[in-house]
């Protein structure tokens, strides 16, 4: 059974989460930058990414954008820990960018230790019903990279289907890499 815990206590706003039996979906935190850093510079992870994507300052960076998304109003933007219930450890990111008339783009990583326990699709459904009920979504994208099959088949298992090649490389990367966007309807 999954919970949404969203609330103000003295005035302040307290983090957002959602949980599910395996896992909370939180908020990002200064002390998650080492996690994120270390998850994001695995060579296994970085095979579909542009190497200035993983330095030190630009994932300090992103930490600090994910951080600042939680203090925005109306929040627009849900770039979430996701840390395992029973370590208590972060595992990797679920995120989720509402866009105009109903559209949601969402994204994922996981520590590669952790792939192919069910634990993104988990965060991302859980996730994905969050937006449905509290804000309508009615249709979901994802852009990765045809290579990341991983990605590719988590997509399709969320009910995505491949919708969009593009015709150019993936210049940021410099690679002939052909990206693909994954489109999805809620019914």
């Amino acid at each position: 059974r999954r919970c949404v815990s969203i609330g103000f206590l003295q005035g302040h706003k307290m983090p957002f989460s959602l949980t599910t039996s395996r896992l909370i979906l939180r908020d990002f935190t200064p002390d998650d930058r080492d996690t994120f850093i270390a998850q994001c510079q695995h060579p296994h992870y970085q095979r579909f990414y542009h190497p200035s994507d993983h330095t030190q300052d630009a994932l300090t960076t992103r930490v600090a954008e994910f951080i600042n998304e939680a203090t925005m109003t109306p929040r627009s933007r849900y770039h979430l820990a996701i840390v395992e219930k029973a370590s208590q450890r972060q595992i990797g990111v679920a995120g989720m960018r509402l866009e105009d008339n109903a559209n949601a783009a969402i994204g994922f990583g996981l520590n590669v230790n952790e792939h192919g326990k069910g634990y993104a699709f988990e965060a991302m459904t859980t996730l994905l019903e969050f937006g449905i009920a509290s804000y309508g979504i009615k249709r979901i994208y994802a852009d990765t990279l045809v290579e990341n099959r991983p990605a590719v088949m988590l997509c399709q298992r969320l009910g995505l289907i491949e919708f969009e090649l593009s015709d150019q490389p993936d210049i940021l990367r410099g690679t002939n890499v052909q990206p693909v966007r994954l489109f999805g309807s809620v019914l």
